[in-house]
């Protein structure tokens, strides 16, 4: 298969990448003492145990023993299982297997994304556009075995495949987002449009997937509490094993991390600004020539998604986490790359673009040692 030398640049900077963060999260394991001490009580011998922090721990468990705890139904089974079925091939340790897919998912996002950009603004946007996905401040999240990583490129290939009228493909696509991460549920409008009688369909076998895993979460937590209620899972574990609900992150305990959250509230709240201002308007041009309404539909939707999981972490999820939440959002990094492209102040171009490098860099770091964030 012919692949361009540009798609070539991209996939060979997103695999220097994740060897730099592995890289910088192994230093910080040996020269800092861990914040968490925990990860010592579980049971590997993976050469990539200094990633096994946070999340990843449970991905881990679900892994090996499956779905053996109620709080465990909050991490959601594609990433632990596509780990699962990898490693009975490879052989490895299952943690190494784990990182191992989480990293390939990160090379395949950014040349799905390289793709996808590169079609609507052309190829400067195109480049910028993955460097700042590849170097993003949520980096070591796409590098460990976390969701993050899987969840991404299911939704841009699902993206691909619709934006290519490929109706089918991309609707099961973004369904496999709804076996990564909750919020995958905002994305079945990319799949209602357009719309006509096959809408109720793509949009029912869309939520499936998301679904059966909540049915079956319901079943685990009923079986254990010896109950037969209906409630929905995901947020009965979410409000009771991490205080996660409306208002409840705004406590004193919180400053730090309501601090941390902050300039990714204003970065996101400023890049719906400049969208719905037209900040894109001059690079359509790409768009125009392919004469598909699509893009710009797409477009809009993923500006009402950003603003939607804006609202949602202000009122009920931890900031700390909100980078996490909206990384595999393309319309960040488009309209940070059409900035970087226009502006001209250079000491604002390197400003904006050293705290985002350097936030991702300052993240693997401390996750290397088990420190917050999360």
């Amino acid at each position: 298969m012919f692949i361009d030398k540009d798609l070539k640049d991209v996939l060979m900077l997103a695999c220097i990448s994740r060897v730099f963060y592995i890289s910088i999260s192994c230093v910080a394991s040996i020269l800092i003492p861990p914040f968490d001490k925990s990860t010592e009580l579980v049971q590997t011998n993976s050469c990539m145990k200094f990633l096994l922090s946070w999340d990843a721990v449970h991905f881990l468990e679900i892994m090996k023993n499956g779905y053996a705890k109620i709080h465990e139904t909050a991490f959601f089974p594609f990433l632990p299982y596509v780990s699962r079925a990898v490693n009975k091939v490879l052989r490895i340790e299952p943690y190494t297997t784990g990182v191992l897919v989480s990293c390939i998912a990160t090379i395949l996002s950014s040349g799905v994304l390289y793709k996808i950009t590169l079609k609507r603004y052309g190829s400067t946007i195109a480049k910028i556009s993955v460097v700042l996905f590849i170097f993003n401040p949520a980096s070591i999240v796409y590098t460990a075995m976390y969701s993050e990583s899987l969840f991404m490129l299911a939704f841009v290939l699902g993206m691909h495949f619709l934006e290519e009228n490929n109706a089918f493909h991309g609707t099961a696509m973004l369904s496999l987002c709804g076996l990564c991460r909750s919020n995958a549920v905002l994305f079945a409008p990319f799949v209602l449009f357009p719309l006509d009688r096959f809408s109720i369909m793509r949009t029912a076998f869309f939520l499936l997937p998301l679904a059966t895993f909540q049915y079956y979460s319901l079943l685990i937590i009923n079986k254990a509490k010896n109950t037969y209620r209906i409630f929905v899972p995901y947020s009965y574990v979410q409000k009771t094993y991490w205080e996660q609900g409306l208002f409840k992150f705004f406590t004193s305990n919180n400053i730090p991390n309501i601090i941390l959250g902050t300039p990714f509230l204003a970065i996101s709240t400023y890049i719906l600004f400049e969208y719905w201002n037209g900040r894109l308007d001059a690079n359509k041009s790409a768009a125009r020539l392919h004469n598909n309404s699509v893009y710009a539909r797409n477009t809009r939707l993923l500006a009402i998604i950003l603003f939607a999981q804006t609202l949602i972490a202000v009122f009920l999820i931890h900031w700390n986490m909100y980078f996490r939440f909206i990384s595999f959002n393309p319309l960040l990094y488009w309209i940070l790359a059409e900035k970087y492209n226009t502006m001209q102040s250079k000491i604002l171009r390197r400003l904006l673009f050293r705290f985002f490098f350097g936030f991702g860099l300052i993240y693997a770091l401390l996750f290397g040692c088990f420190y917050p964030p999360a």
